[in-house]
């Protein structure tokens, strides 16, 4: 005995949209860096990384540590 197809039924598309951030918690975030600019400044801090490749994570961390302790620019 034969099954019956199975109907499909319409899926309706949800798309979700992203809220307008304001106030205090816009542009807080640090912008996203390149690996070559993450590389340049371990460098210049006498950290070793490699020229190519996957920049480890504890660099990438000490990056951002580094740069969350400077003065905000602009505003």
């Amino acid at each position: 005995m034969k099954k019956a197809p199975a109907k499909k039924t319409p899926v309706e598309k949800v798309v979700e949209k992203e809220a307008p951030v304001e106030g205090a918690a816009a542009g807080t975030a640090p912008a996203k860096k390149t690996a070559k600019e993450i590389r340049e400044w371990a460098i210049g801090e006498g950290r070793e990384v490699s020229l190519r490749g996957r920049i480890s994570a504890a660099i990438v961390r000490f990056f951002h540590d580094a740069a969350a302790k400077l003065p905000a620019v602009g505003g």
